[in-house]
This record gives structure tokens, C-alpha cells and sequence, in this order.
């Protein structure tokens, strides 16, 4: 999972789920788009060596952090509710 900023500033942008990071092109996990908000599904953005990425309509961003949810898992699990998980 990744949050990503808005370029200029530290405001928050985005948050998605990275589904794979391959070279220079990440395929992303995404909810909220299309133009009632709600549509979903996987997204190809570009990832640059600067930290930019660009997404939907030339819309670009940086990445201001991440969680390995699969490393999460692994350390936390037993701090979770059974049915949590």
C-alpha cells in the first residue's frame, strides 16, 4: 500500500495498493475514480526515478510512504481480533 502528495506540497493525495512495481511501471490497486468517485480496478502508472509518479490524466504525485501489508501481516497478526483476520 502506498500514500502518495501532491507535488508542491506535503498535502495528502492519494492512497492505492501496489499490485506490482516492475521497472519503471507500477500497476496499482485503486478506488475512487471515474466520475462518480465509486469505480475501481487496476491503474498502470509510471514510475520515475525522481520519486514522481503519474497517474490518471497526466496527474502526477510523489510517494510519501508505504506498508509492506504482507510484512504487517507477519509481525502483527496476533495483535488482531480472530475475526479481524
Amino acid at each position: 500500500m502506498t500514500v502518495l502528495k501532491k507535488i508542491d506540497t506535503e498535502e495528502f493525495q492519494h492512497v492505492g495498493i501496489i499490485v506490482d512495481a516492475q521497472g519503471d511501471t507500477w500497476t496499482t490497486c485503486d478506488g475512487g475514480q471515474g466520475a462518480d468517485g465509486y469505480q475501481g480496478g487496476f491503474v498502470k502508472r509510471r514510475f520515475r526515478s525522481d520519486g514522481e509518479i503519474e497517474g490518471e490524466f497526466g496527474n502526477r504525485a510523489r510517494v510519501k510512504g508505504w506498508v509492506d501489508l504482507d510484512y504487517l501481516d507477519a509481525v502483527a497478526r496476533s495483535a488482531f481480533p480472530d475475526h479481524l483476520r
